[in-house]
């Protein structure tokens, strides 16, 4: 039985040093620059220290379609039985100039490799580097790392004069990201359906992200590979991977079985009274007339914060969330996969992203009650023990019903006559 390649990275290489730098009330006019000796590093060079990983855990995504994407997670175990993560150890591989790299907020990456091919598991800035176990059982370094949202929401700036009036949702995005000079390569995202309002670029800068997102009615997260990435909604009707089922899961033959799932029937995942506004916006009220007579049926779905241009806008909003949110019924709130042994799971489990659809056609093992539609995939936890532990690789896809979501909808202003058959 074999498993992926994961190499797991740190940015704890040799890296440049910040130099004259000049700190007021401490430094000289033509003297030293540098208070001390002690030089000012920022992320060193990546180095692999997958070879010392005994256990790695990621979390990343949502568990309900209307909930924010939540910041990645990610938690290892590593062999320091050499004392070569140890912060203390400012003689150790991993030091520059007698001061540690072993440091809060270096990058950690991820990596998956099966059959040839790279899977971005993580990338995110590290929390903590923690010794588990120490001497004399030997030691082991923990660490955990938060994707860049944690970097994002300690970033505030001031309000400066209003700017951005008729931003698309994409260009509000890059306005807020230029703001503090983050990379191009490091973003991806779609135009977005809506305009916004002008802005004074207050606050903290992943609140602002997360407003102008929520505003552009899309979904904002971070990707395993490390991009900050945008998906408008209509990306559900849109996008290859969201129009055509990636996989079955099922007991038919050409089916994929799962480890296990589980189907949820709950409330929190209705809302039938709608009410939406913009800022300075009247608002407006969307409700399921089914449930209109009788108020104790009511859910309320209430935006008094978004950013968008117009009324009209806000109405859209309105109708799109009622119309996708507004119906129960029982449904697939995860699945769990077990690919150990099954090498043709090895893509689906390191292959799947945000946005999928998948088809289910599952049975429950008692009551012989059958799970079918499709469904999207809106949030993905591995957990990764040695092989030699016994314990299994176990991968949870968390799910969302597709149902309201037609493969071949008409989109004003986008789509063909003749060509589609459902009004969204």
């Amino acid at each position: 039985m074999t498993r992926p390649t994961i190499s797991v990275q740190a940015a704890i290489g040799p890296g440049a040093a910040v130099t004259n730098v000049f700190i007021i009330g401490t430094s000289l006019i033509g003297g030293t620059d540098v208070i001390g000796d002690t030089p000012i590093f920022g992320q060193g060079s990546m180095q692999e220290i997958g070879d010392r990983c005994s256990f790695m855990s990621t979390r990343s995504g949502r568990q309900r379609q209307l909930e924010q994407f939540r910041a990645a997670t990610f938690a290892g175990e590593f062999d320091n039985t050499d004392g070569a993560l140890d912060p203390s150890w400012t003689a150790g591989p991993y030091t520059d100039s007698g001061v540690t790299r072993i440091n809060p907020n270096v990058a950690v990456k991820a990596v998956a490799t099966w059959a040839g091919v790279d899977y971005p598991l993580y990338y995110g800035f590290a929390d903590a580097w923690k010794p588990v176990r120490s001497y004399p059982e030997g030691g082991t370094m923990g660490l955990t790392a938060t994707d860049a949202f944690k970097i994002l929401t300690r970033i505030e700036k001031l309000a400066q004069s209003p700017v951005g009036a008729g931003d698309t949702t994409k260009a509000r995005l890059n306005r807020i990201l230029d703001l503090i000079g983050w990379s191009n390569g490091a973003r991806d995202f779609d135009a977005g359906s809506f305009t916004h309002q002008a802005t004074t670029l207050a606050g903290p800068i992943a609140n602002q992200l997360r407003l102008e997102a929520d505003s552009g009615r899309g979904n904002l997260f971070v990707a395993p590979s490390g991009k900050v990435t945008f998906h408008d909604w209509f990306a559900w009707y849109t996008k290859g991977r969201s129009l055509v089922s990636q996989w079955t899961f099922g007991d038919g033959a050409t089916e994929i079985s799962p480890a296990g799932f589980a189907e949820m029937r709950a409330d929190d995942l209705i809302y039938n009274d709608i009410n939406i506004s913009r800022v300075g916006g009247s608002t407006v009220t969307r409700q399921d007339p089914s449930v209109t007579p009788y108020p104790y049926l009511w859910s309320s779905y209430n935006r008094a914060d978004l950013t968008l241009e117009t009324d009209a806008q806000a109405t859209q909003y309105a109708e799109q969330v009622l119309r996708t949110s507004k119906d129960g019924g029982s449904r697939v709130d995860y699945i769990e996969l077990q690919p150990d042994g099954f090498d043709d799971l090895w893509p689906v489990v390191l292959g799947a992203k945000f946005g999928d659809r998948i088809t289910c056609n599952l049975t429950h093992p008692y009551t012989g009650v059958r799970f079918l539609g499709d469904y999207f995939i809106e949030g993905i936890d591995h957990d990764i023990p040695p092989l030699e532990s016994g314990q299994p690789w176990t991968t949870v896809f968390y799910l969302s019903s597709a149902a309201a979501y037609p493969k071949n909808p008409f989109i004003i202003g986008s789509s063909l006559i003749g060509g589609t058959d459902v009004l969204v």
